[in-house]
């Protein structure tokens, strides 16, 4: 099936999350700090794995499908797709929210 379905098509939000998902995952070699100054894996993270950073382990981008947000706005003749980030913190005070404006 296409992955650009549209819901009627069976593509609901919890269906894109989940194949979203399944995709964002990067091997531990990609993840780690690099020269250039990009963050990556703490040296706690990485010593979870036995290859420690040349592991070729997968790590997901999000904890769980349910930590992508997704958002589909406009009608049918122009319907746009937004994904805003999840936030990475499960106990964390604050949270990401999404709201309605409605034109006045």
């Amino acid at each position: 099936m296409d992955p650009l379905a549209t819901i009627a098509d069976g593509w609901l939000k919890a269906r894109a999350r989940q194949f979203l998902w399944e995709r964002l995952h990067k091997p531990v070699r990609e993840l780690r700090p690099g020269r250039d100054g990009r963050e990556g894996l703490s040296d706690e993270a990485l010593a979870v794995f036995p290859e420690g950073a040349l592991s070729d382990a997968l790590v997901p981008k999000f904890q769980a499908p349910e930590s992508l947000k997704l958002l589909v706005a406009g009608g049918p003749p122009g319907r746009f797709t937004a994904i805003g980030p999840g936030w990475p913190f499960r106990n964390a005070p604050s949270r990401l929210v999404f709201r309605k404006i409605a034109r006045t």
